[in-house]
């Protein structure tokens, strides 16, 4: 029978992982579905890239993790002793679900050469939204025709 290496496994799906990372980092600024998918990716890299105990080890001795899942705690904990309605209590739930997603994106962070890697991505998506901006403002690009009101 044959043996699957493991170990080449867990790197394939790393890589999957910090490259779904920098897309999350470009989508932020450019599109909610882009990152909706890719955060799927990251979250799915994240469980099927092993290393747990790693991956646990890095979100307890992580400073600013510890304070995530502070955050993450006490909002659950206030929720069982809100007099607030069910809409208002659902809303805050969506707001700090979204914490959750740090330590698996921390992951996929390390080392200040993926740092920068990510940070150059927000930047350059940065970049391509205002020139769909400048496009669509002094182009005429047809960019948010269904939204008339609010949009650029």
């Amino acid at each position: 029978m044959n043996r699957v290496n493991v170990t080449c496994i867990n790197l394939h799906w790393n890589k999957i992982g910090y490259w779904a990372t920098l897309g999350f980092a470009f989508f932020i600024p450019i599109s909610t579905a882009g990152v909706n998918i890719c955060i799927g990716f990251v979250m799915l890299a994240w469980l099927l890239g092993g290393d747990f105990r790693e991956k646990i080890l890095l979100f307890w001795e992580h400073p600013f993790a510890k304070w995530i899942g502070l955050w993450i705690a006490l909002s659950l904990l206030g929720v069982l002793y809100t007099v607030a309605d069910q809409t208002a209590v659902l809303g805050r739930l969506r707001d700090t679900s979204r914490f959750i997603y740090i330590p698996f994106l921390m992951f996929y962070l390390l080392g200040p050469r993926k740092m920068s890697a990510v940070a150059w991505a927000f930047s350059i998506a940065m970049i391509v939204t205002l020139l769909l901006a400048y496009l669509k403002v002094y182009g005429g690009f047809p960019i948010g025709i269904k939204y008339t009101a609010a949009a650029v």
